[in-house]
């Protein structure tokens, strides 16, 4: 039944998927602490988030060029953006 119930709400991101999944985890959950339930029928795993984002690696040379830029940021700002400060 609950394999019935993850195929009548298709989605299509894993994210949104596994959202629908712990949600459904938790519920059982909760009906054990009640005792409607002995043992959670949820069996389908999570899927892999797969993402679209690329990572990209910066060379050594564009890294010192964003950092140097940060610190002239944060020098000419002043105290309003002491959250970016690197502590």
């Amino acid at each position: 039944m609950i394999e019935d119930f993850l195929i009548s709400r298709p989605r299509t991101r894993a994210r949104s998927y596994n959202h629908l999944l712990g949600v459904l985890h938790r519920f059982f959950a909760f009906a054990i602490m009640q005792q409607w339930t002995r043992q959670n029928p949820v069996t389908a795993r999570p899927r892999r988030n797969t993402g679209n984002r690329i990572p990209y690696l910066f060379d050594l040379r564009d890294a010192k060029s964003l950092l140097a830029y940060r610190a002239d940021f944060q020098t000419n700002l002043g105290h309003h953006y002491e959250a970016w400060s690197m502590k």
